[in-house]
Parts: C-alpha cells; structure tokens; sequence
C-alpha cells in the first residue's frame, strides 16, 4: 500500500499529467511546489527548500510562494524559459468532505502569460505558430497577443518562401513560437539558428484535425470565409494549431479572441533580416531603444499608440492609396498645433484599453481597472467632441457612444472612487449601491454601539440595574445577572451556564446580532465580489 498521504496523491494524479510544467499546488494561503518543481523553483526564485513528510519516513522536498504575490514569481520561471501550470482549490475547504478538489485552471507559458504588469506595456508579446510546406514552396504563420486580442495570419508562396517568412518571423518577435510535427524536425534548427531575437521558447505541437471546422465552430461563424480564409489551407491549419494550443492551455477561460484578421503582406514591404538590422529600425530588446528609428519617431503618450507605431515602422505600406491616405492625416495633424496639443493632452488620460478588456475577458480586473477604463471612456468622448469638429478627419472614427455612456454611467454608480486593488477585500462598491451591502456596513461600523444599545434595552426591561452584555469565545455575546437578580429574569432568556455569583444568558435578538457581528466582514467582502463581478 502506499505511505502517501491522500494530499500527497492528489497531488502525484495531477503532476502525471504536467511533467513538463512547474505544478504550482494551491494549499491554503500558499502555492506549493514539491520534489523536482520545489528544487528547480528554490534555485530559480532564490527560495527557501525544506522537506515534508519526515515524520512519516518520506522526504519530500517542499518550497512555496504566497498567494497574494504569485504573479511574480511566474514572470519570473516564464521569463526562465519555464511553464507554470496553476492548481486551485475548486471547492471551498468549509465545506469539502475529506481532502479539498483541486484542478489546473492554468498553464502559463512565455507567450500565454495574462498578467499584463509583467510584460512590457509598449510592446505586443506575441505567440506565434509557424507551418512550412517545402514542396509547393510556402510558409503560413499565425500569430496573437492574448493580452489585446489581436489575432492574424498570412501566407507565403514564393522561390524564396524561407527567407520572407525569417523576415516576418523576425518583424513578430514573438516570445513563443509553435511549430507541428514535421516543421519541427525539420527546421527546429535552423530556425534557432536564424533568429535574430532572444528568449524566444520553440513548442512542438500536433496539427489541428478538421482545422477549418474548428475555426467555423470556435468563431461561431458558417464558414472561415468571414476572415478571407477560403481555400488558404496553411493559414488555416497555422490558425488552428495556434487558437487550440492557447486554448487548452487556458483551460475553458474565455479569450479575448473576436476574429482573425488575415493580412495579405504582398501589400506590405519587404524588409529581410539584413535590412532590418542595417536600418536600425527597432530594438531588439526595449532596453535598446536609443538610436533606432522607433526610439527617434515615438513621442506617444499612450502605450497602445507605442505598440502601433512600432507595427507601422516594421510594416511600411506598398498601396500608394494608403500612404497618401495617412501623409494627409499627417500633415493636418502636423499643420493645426492647436488641435494636436489639444488631442495629445486628453490621450495622456487614456490608460491601455486593449489590456483592460483583455483582464476584464480572462476575469483578474480589479476596481481601478475599472476606474482607469472610466476615465479612459471620458477622455475618448473629449477627444471625439474635438475631433467631429473637423469634417476632414471624420474617416478617423467610429464611435458607439451609447455604448461607451451605459459603460461610463455603470462604473460611475457602482465603483468607489478609492477602489484598491485587491478584489477580495471589500471597499470597491459605492454606499447607497446595494441595501444589503450597506446594512452589513452599518453593522461592521456600528457593532459595538448596538451591543450597548442592547445592553440597555434590557436593563429597563427587566429592572436589573446590573445586567451586562459581554463576550467569549465559546459562548459568543450573553447576558451576565447577579444571583440577587436571578427572579428578575424574563421567561424569554435562555440559561446558558451558571457561575458562583451569576448566571449567563442568551436571547434570540443578542444571538442574530452576534451572528451578523463577527460574520458581517466575510459577507462584505463575499456580496462585494459578487457585485463586482456581476
């Protein structure tokens, strides 16, 4: 039989099934990472490595990280190299008969990673999938942000498929890149070879059966026509192979995915790696942005414009409708200093949208996201009022301003101004929002004040001038008479124990109190996640 523990094979069960990954294992306050995971994380994070289980002659290594803190240390292993597959508790330990269910909710890898305050704000971390097909001389490549929902793919049909496809695999930078089984043995190489950016992991992954159903399935849509992707094969097994593998890793979250834009780069200029380096045109860490044409160009104030002139410098057009089309925009924003001052001091107000909604899509927002998308909503609608003033730059924007106002009117009545940034600690929900929520403030606040109020209305009840309410941990709040005033009591109190020179008391208005009391914390706390989310 085994001398595991029943926690120690939950724990074994799920760990057979992410060999590859660092288990981190929800106990409690902590995630706890054991054998090899414990010794890798305790080098890696510079952690303390201890043992479990001595008392029963196992000697199982043990390291562990906080909850409240875990994020960083993932960016941390992902930054690594590492995948971090996340186990929570699924059930609540209160009410769990015998050991509580836990499952992966999460695998995080350096091109899944959700949480936006350890990536680079000016920059996309892109996950891409890469398909070669060597005898019809073609590549297609599929890339995403997971954390904007941006999702494109193209194809490359060419003599020199190889070398154009280096040169955009090169412009992506993604931080991972997927490559099927047969790309993977036979380019792994030289793809590590001919990259010119670092960090990035290379993941083996299987082709997508039915690739193109799925897409329709996923999307929701009768056919991948709707993405201008009929009869593009390698583009749609890349898609597939790319959209399922982010999937399965975020296990049944929602992403940020709305569709697929495919680009057809015979409209984008060609830059080789050569080219690219020779010109100088972006960093290739964000560090090194001095002397590069982006570290001259960006004077952006928010960061989703950063991200978008750094596609625009990678990706100059070729249709000369196009660039005509942006010199004028261009050149009226560069002629009206008055209009352009005036735009860039609402935009310095705009926090990074694209990453709000992605947080907000995945679940871990928190009340100063929204506050920041409030804000961010408001200076849109200045920024639009300015704009529309100006009938040579209505192309510009579309707006849905009913949309934006319901959104702006929904955060402003519900989300305290003070809002921190903890979801789980109440003080995010406005007073005067919710009756319940506002009645268990009152409670928490003014607790003590109704124990004397109480205490009172007793005491000119019952004509016991020595009546007292107190407190222990094994009776909760009673009620304390004197022997001497043992006939005085009213029929309605219950005898809960009797002393030397007192007997102690309980009614049923002292004992709902009590339970709104103590419990009245847990039920803000608990009603304004509820709130919050909903």
């Amino acid at each position: 039989m085994s001398t595991d523990t029943p926690l120690m094979q939950q724990y074994k069960k799920i760990k057979e099934e992410y060999q590859n990954e660092i288990l981190m294992f929800r106990l409690g306050d902590f995630y706890e990472m054991f054998f090899e995971d414990a010794k890798i994380a305790s080098k890696e994070l510079g952690l303390t490595l201890t043992k479990r289980n001595k008392e029963k002659g196992q000697d199982v290594p043990l390291a562990g990280v906080p909850y409240h803190s875990v994020a960083s240390y993932i960016a941390k292993l992902v930054e690594k190299g590492y995948s971090v597959a996340i186990c929570e508790q699924v059930e609540d330990p209160k009410s769990a008969t015998g050991i509580v269910k836990r499952e992966v909710t999460r695998v995080i890898t350096p091109g899944t990673i959700i949480d936006v305050d350890f990536l680079d704000k000016n920059n996309n971390n892109y996950i891409a999938c890469v398909k070669i097909n060597t005898i019809e001389n073609m590549l297609a490549i599929a890339y995403a942000d997971i954390t904007t929902g941006e999702f494109s793919v193209f194809e490359i049909k060419d003599k020199n498929f190889f070398e154009k496809g280096l040169a955009e695999i090169n412009k992506i930078q993604a931080s991972e890149i997927l490559l099927d089984e047969k790309t993977y043995s036979e380019y792994i190489s030289i793809l590590e070879e001919r990259i010119s950016f670092s960090g990035v992991k290379f993941t083996e992954v299987k082709n997508v059966k039915k690739a193109e159903d799925y897409l329709s399935s996923y999307f929701d849509i009768m056919s991948v026509e709707a993405f201008s992707l009929k009869s593009k094969d390698m583009a749609i097994s890349a898609a597939a192979n790319l959209l399922h593998y982010i999937d399965d890793l975020q296990k049944g979250n929602e992403l940020p995915f709305s569709k697929i834009e495919y680009k057809n780069i015979n409209n984008i200029m060609e830059l080789n790696i050569s080219t690219q380096n020779n010109l100088n045109l972006v960093p290739k860490r964000a560090e090194e942005s001095k002397g590069t044409l982006l570290g001259v160009l960006d004077s952006c104030v928010t960061s989703i414009g950063s991200r978008e002139l750094k596609k625009i410098i990678k990706n100059p057009f070729l249709d000369v409708e196009k660039i005509k089309e942006r010199q004028f925009y261009v050149d009226y924003f560069f002629n009206d200093v008055l209009l352009r001052e005036n735009v860039r001091e609402k935009l310095k107000d705009i926090y990074d949208i694209e990453r709000i909604a992605g947080k907000i899509i995945y679940g871990t927002e928190n009340g100063k996201d929204l506050l920041s998308l409030k804000d961010s909503i408001r200076k849109s609608l200045e920024t639009y009022k300015l704009l529309k003033e100006h009938q040579e730059l209505k192309k510009i924007f579309e707006l849905d301003i009913e949309i934006l106002l319901d959104i702006y009117n929904k955060i402003e009545l519900i989300i305290d101004a003070e809002a921190p940034f903890s979801v789980r600690e109440g003080g995010i929900i406005k007073d005067g929002y919710n009756s319940e929520l506002d009645e268990l403030r009152r409670i928490s606040k003014l607790g003590k004040d109704f124990i004397l109020e109480i205490e009172q209305r007793e005491r000119e009840r019952t004509g016991i001038k020595g009546l007292k309410i107190k407190y222990n941990k094994v009776f909760g709040y009673f009620i304390e008479v004197t022997k001497a005033n043992e006939h005085l009591v009213p029929e309605d109190y219950i005898r809960k124990q009797t002393l030397v020179n007192s007997e102690r008391y309980i009614v049923p208005d002292l004992k709902e109190y009590e339970e709104k009391v103590i419990t009245a914390k847990s039920k803000i706390e608990a009603l304004e996640y509820d709130l919050f989310k909903s």
